[in-house]
């Protein structure tokens, strides 16, 4: 009996592709949002350095520091970490938790601390070995130290984009994120990134 169990888990084993999260780092560049737009007048604009490290062959940790300015400016950090699964040979599924801190200068010394915790899932897909699509969901509970009002928030926040693989090394991307996650000012942005992967 032992040995079936043990035939049937090499089985099953082995039809399971094994992702193998990439560790990398990136920057990019955010245009654009609704969130902070109180006027129409300012520029809306931010930038990112962001890392992931895969340190077996499913399991990964990460994180993402950043500005963010509008009419507020929006200062942050996010640690990241998940769990990558391949479907086929070009797709694959990922699970993420997440926890950010902000810092928001709000003008006239009204400054915030906003934090949340987010839960992700994503799809990855290659089209060909250059072009890829992606797509993210998450969930956000937040606390965004509003000292006006109530500070709890709960959202939704998507993304969709494509990435371009022009050497092993290095590729980009450009996604479109819509949703408001209570710590980095940012809603309605497009970003625009360059990966270096190792």
């Amino acid at each position: 009996m032992k040995k079936f169990i043990l035939i049937l888990a090499g089985f099953a084993m082995s039809g399971i592709a094994l992702a193998a999260p990439s560790t990398y780092l990136e920057f990019a560049y955010i245009t654009g949002g609704e969130n902070n737009d109180r006027g129409g007048n300012e520029d809306k604009d931010g930038v990112e350095f962001a890392g992931s490290w895969g340190f077996n062959e499913n399991w990964y940790a990460g994180g993402i520091i950043g500005t963010y300015d509008s009419a507020v400016d929006n200062d942050y950090i996010n640690a990241n970490g998940g769990y990558v699964q391949t479907i086929n040979e070009k797709t694959s599924v990922f699970l993420e938790g997440g926890l950010w801190l902000g810092e928001q200068d709000n003008g006239a010394g009204e400054d915030t601390d906003p934090r949340a915790l987010e839960a992700k899932v994503g799809l990855n897909s290659a089209l060909s070995d250059k072009l890829g699509l992606f797509g993210t969901f998450s969930y956000v509970i937040g606390d965004t130290d509003d000292p006006g009002g109530d500070d709890d928030l709960k959202n939704f926040i998507w993304s969709l984009g494509g990435s371009y693989t022009f050497t092993e090394s290095f590729s980009m991307n450009v996604k479109l994120v819509d949703g408001v996650n209570g710590v980095n000012g940012q809603n309605e942005v497009l970003r625009i990134g360059g990966r270096w992967t190792f």
